[in-house]
């Protein structure tokens, strides 16, 4: 223009598309683009020039992709992947698509893996302990966060820094009762201070067998208990001289 703005219609000479632009940017103006050929029938100077929206400045990004993808449907163009986010605002762990098949994600809502159908993209200790930091870190929650090991298990022993407590749990992560402490040193303590493995139903303890030691005439003998039989119980306890001195 001799102003110097560009023209609020510009167009491709090859295809003959043409769209209406902001005169001082000259930044396309959504939904003005024409079909190839018609681009002279467009009057852009009865258009009114509208910018662009923009997502709000406090969203997360999983929040971001997903109002985006939302917008972009509403618009009628082919169907954009709308991504699902928890409650405080980060990546669901497994998004599904409408293709029709499921990916695990990453906190960044990186495909990490693809499948046919829902799997649990994380342990029961790793999901719990990915809510809990997420909802820490968009909602400014103090959320327990689980330990877990380097199989994704519930660690035994689950110390809060925050409360300098530490406390036993079991194969599902809940508390055994009367397991708590109380330390200056959460880090350092370990299960086997606090007997974990002996208040856990769950872990398979050895069969170890209790021995009955006893004097008889001038020896010391002795027999494994239980006693497996009457005959053996009989010969132990009819032995002459006995005396049981113990486990």
């Amino acid at each position: 223009m001799p102003d110097g703005t560009y023209a609020p219609r510009q167009c491709n000479g090859f295809t003959q598309v043409c769209w209406c632009v902001d005169t001082d940017s000259g930044a396309a103006i959504e939904g003005t683009e024409t079909q190839p050929d018609q681009g002279y029938l467009l009057d852009c100077t009865a258009t009114e020039v509208h910018q662009p929206e923009l997502p709000p400045d406090d969203l997360t990004l999983c929040q971001t992709d997903r109002w985006e993808a939302e917008r972009a449907n509403t618009r009628g163009a082919e169907e954009v992947f709308s991504p699902l986010c928890t409650a405080a605002g980060a990546y669901e762990p497994l998004q599904y698509h409408i293709e029709g098949y499921f990916t695990c994600v990453d906190f960044n809502g990186v495909e990490v893996s693809r499948h046919d159908s829902q799997v649990d993209c994380l342990t029961p200790c790793r999901r719990q302990a990915y809510y809990a930091e997420t909802d820490n870190l968009f909602s400014g929650t103090s959320t327990f966060v689980p330990q877990c090991d380097e199989n994704g298990a519930f660690s035994s022993v689950q110390c809060d820094a925050a409360s300098r407590t530490c406390h036993c749990v079991g194969d599902n992560g809940e508390e055994i009762p009367n397991t708590k402490i109380t330390t200056n040193n959460p880090e350092l303590v370990t299960s086997t201070q606090l007997e974990c493995d002996r208040y856990n139903p769950s872990v398979v303890r050895p069969n170890t067998a209790a021995r009955l030691i006893f004097a008889q005439g001038m020896g010391v003998n002795s027999v494994l208990l239980p006693v497996a039989s009457d005959s053996a119980s009989t010969r132990l306890y009819s032995r002459t001289g006995r005396t049981a001195i113990g486990v």
